[in-house]
């Protein structure tokens, strides 16, 4: 429907309404950027086609992509998902087929050759379920008796799927379309896993299937003690944040998929939005949130929103993530925590650095705290200063840069962590 003195299309309230009540962990149906991301996988997925449609395995096709809480993980595997189910690519030819898989699943090899199986050929999958009887009709000679009819039935048992048995019922030249083996959360996988991880990693001859993995800062120490161990430099993507221009194309197609009237706008929203949100996507995600509830109120006229509340439900929005995010191992070690990141220098530092200036502290306080006071510096008493490293890792606090070095991968999460820190002192 359209206004009718401009001829402009009505703003889409409704649309903007439900995307402002959509959760922060929810995908955005406003996806941006990750190309080159996106680039990767269809290029490992279009090889991997090439090499199995001449009987041959792909060696070592697997992707890791790792982040912190919030750096768009999942929404990047729901953006592949939707597009390749449309058939549409990044950089052209067969849209892989995307089959999601738990991690605990991986832990049974029939599983995911089932779902495998159920992705590519439904039919196929349902045989293994399903036991063959047959009734065998003949004559038999009895001594004394003659000869009399009669019949038998014989029932064959389907064999268990595999991924051996996914090779022999899909040769080489049936496949069409390579899988792509979506591993989200891959952290939490287990030793179970390995088995499967080691066989997938290391191809299988006419299998065009690549895992491709998505997990928080520590998911490559998690997959390499299940066997991933030698996994090449450009098989590992730290996400961080989008470029401003990809922030900016968010915003842009929330207004023009939600028909949002621009005209007589003095605030560049979209600018103002990747700025705000620092290029982090859940941030993003959220100060879109907010502006689409404040654009319902305005009955979708962008001169008519109050920047204030905006700004105002972005910040709740945020802080409510900050807190969720830190857990509490950190909660307790708070006042650590905002002493170690108040030193660490911007472009960060390195792991055994940083565990050296956790650990440094706490025989500090040990040393010179008065027997029966109070802390300093309140640490978990179930935890070593390696382990808390890996904790900050896990939060999403530290993320390991190109260059070896650890920094915390959003600005304003390093400021709250040491405002908070001090505050609660």
């Amino acid at each position: 429907m359209a206004h009718r003195k401009t001829g402009r299309p009505t703003p889409d309230l409704e649309a903007l309404e439900r995307f402002s009540a959509l959760g922060d962990r929810r995908s955005s149906p406003f996806f941006a950027g990750r190309r080159e991301e996106m680039e990767a996988v269809e290029r490992l997925c279009a090889e991997a086609l090439a090499v199995a449609g001449r009987g041959g395995a792909m060696e070592g096709a697997t992707l890791l992509f790792q982040g912190a809480p919030g750096a768009g993980k999942t929404a990047l595997f729901s953006e592949m998902s939707r597009r390749w189910a449309r058939g549409e690519t990044v950089r052209g030819g067969a849209a892989p087929i995307a089959v999601p898989v738990f991690p605990g699943d991986l832990a049974d090899e029939a599983v995911v050759a089932a779902e495998i199986a159920r992705a590519v050929d439904p039919e196929t999958e349902r045989s293994w379920r399903e036991t063959e009887t047959r009734d065998i009709a003949g004559q038999a000679g009895i001594p004394g008796f003659g000869r009399v009819g009669g019949s038998r039935r014989t029932a064959t048992t389907p064999p268990a799927p595999s991924l051996g048995e996914l090779c022999r019922r899909f040769p080489p030249s049936s496949w069409v379309r390579p899988v792509c083996r979506a591993v989200d959360e891959v952290q939490t996988v287990r030793e179970a896993a390995t088995d499967v991880l080691v066989k997938l990693h290391g191809g299988l001859p006419g299998l065009p299937v690549v895992p491709v993995l998505a997990g928080l800062g520590n998911a490559q120490d998690a997959v390499a003690e299940c066997g991933l161990s030698r996994l090449e430099s450009e098989a590992v993507c730290n996400l961080g944040a989008l470029a401003p221009g990809e922030a900016r194309e968010a915003v842009e197609t929330m207004f023009r998929t939600c028909h949002v009237d621009c005209s007589g706008a003095v605030q560049d929203w979209p600018e103002r939005l990747a700025a705000l949100s620092e290029g982090w996507p859940q941030h993003l995600h959220n100060a879109m949130r907010a502006l689409a509830a404040e654009l319902v109120r305005a009955e979708g006229r962008l001169v008519g929103v109050e920047a204030a509340t905006v700004l105002e439900r972005e910040n709740a929005y945020r802080q409510c993530a900050y807190h969720a995010r830190i857990g509490p191992k950190m909660d307790r070690a708070r006042r650590l925590v905002a002493a170690v990141f108040a030193t660490l220098p911007e472009e960060g530092a390195y792991g055994d650095r940083i565990e050296w200036e956790i650990e440094w502290r706490i025989d500090m306080d040990r040393l010179q705290r008065p027997q029966g006071c109070i802390p300093a510096w309140p640490f978990p008493d179930d935890m070593t200063p390696g382990q808390f490293f890996r904790r900050l890792v896990q939060r999403g606090a530290l993320q390991r840069r190109e260059d070896g070095r650890y920094s915390c991968p959003t600005p304003s999460f390093r400021r709250f962590l040491i405002d908070y820190g001090a505050e609660s002192g």
